[in-house]
């Protein structure tokens, strides 16, 4: 597990390609959406299926059946759940304090909720058995709502110096939106991956001239007032079905002038909703799911190596819990792609 999501400041990313965002990308009214936000992605995802697990019963199903995190179906019936919950909305809340770059979307639509658009309500049942109609932009203020959290540190150094500073504290600065940055693709994979048992392994074929325009951008760094540049490693379509399982991602360097290679961990995914991305609806069709990993960091390394004529990149995708070939799960495209202006 990781938090690498309370590093990224803004909260709404792109579908293309790039940052997913901390919130993760606009949809409106979602309930199943195919591309998380980087704080759903990790931990939220992977939290649900390492918990709830998965079992083969052969007597019942040819496939492995979840516990009852794992699935998005069952998962509040499990007493962890609502402690898992409450624990991504103090994270929230620890994002919003830690940076005043970090704040929650402006545009009415996401303050006021789907309700104003005609669609979905967010609807709480009372204990008299009224309902109380309610939006997000009222679920942003602790004391609106009666309760608050003993504690906002994350995983790392303590909040406690700017814990009185919330998202729409005087003199937030907010973040421009990722939706206005480039999205250029540098290689992907040939064909779709098989994931079964301890895991898979692929390659990305790089194209040169754009691997040496992005390796000189890493290495000048931004101009002033520029985006950084930065890399992703996208796995898109992944289908199947085992909601529970959760995959480490290691990228594979060829090293210079015959050099051993080397290999670094980018992150990992959780394929929790899987099922019903793959079954598809009126709104995806089957689309499966798809993630965004930042790989800036060791591309820069890789980058920064001068070996600009090696053209693949090797991709491991390594199980946590061996995946049921009966799961059929699989990755439709592993590619790379740069972001910036």
């Amino acid at each position: 597990m990781n938090l690498d999501a309370m590093d990224v400041h803004e909260f709404t990313g792109v579908a293309s390609g790039g940052d997913r965002g901390f919130g993760g990308i606009d949809t409106g009214f979602e309930h199943g959406g195919t591309k998380h936000g980087d704080i759903e992605s990790q931990p939220h995802d992977q939290v649900h299926g390492l918990v709830g697990g998965e079992k083969m019963f052969p007597e019942a199903s040819t496939r492995p059946l979840p516990g009852l995190m794992s699935s998005p179906v069952t998962a509040g019936l499990d007493p962890i759940f609502w402690l898992h919950h409450a624990n991504i909305d103090r994270l929230w809340q620890s994002w919003r304090q830690s940076d005043s770059q970090n704040t929650d979307p402006e545009e009415a639509s996401w303050k006021k909720g789907p309700a104003s658009l005609g669609q979905h309500k967010f609807v709480v049942p009372l204990p008299d058995g009224s309902q109380w109609e309610y939006t997000p932009e009222q679920m942003s203020d602790f004391a609106g709502v009666g309760y608050t959290y003993s504690d906002f540190s994350p995983a790392g150094a303590p909040l406690a110096a700017v814990a009185g500073r919330t998202a729409t504290s005087p003199g937030a600065v907010a973040m421009a939106r990722s939706t206005g940055a480039a999205v250029e693709v540098l290689g992907a994979n040939a064909q779709a991956l098989p994931v079964a048992g301890k895991g898979a392994e692929t390659s990305v074929q790089l194209d040169a001239r754009t691997h040496t325009k992005v390796a000189a951008r890493l290495a000048a760094g931004p101009a002033p007032g520029a985006r950084a540049e930065q890399v992703f490693l996208n796995l898109e379509n992944v289908r199947g079905y085992s909601d529970a399982t959760v995959l480490q991602v290691y990228l594979q360097f060829a090293g210079k002038d015959g050099a051993p290679s080397f290999e670094r961990q980018v992150g990992s995914i959780g394929l929790f909703g899987i099922t019903k991305a793959t079954e598809g609806d009126t709104g995806h069709a089957g689309d499966g799911l798809s993630y965004a990993l930042n790989i800036t960091k060791p591309y820069s390394e890789f980058a920064g190596s001068g070996n600009t004529d090696l053209a693949k990149v090797g991709v491991r995708l390594q199980a946590v819990a061996p995946v049921q070939q009966s799961a059929d799960v699989s990755v439709g495209r592993i590619s790379i792609v740069r972001q910036g202006d």
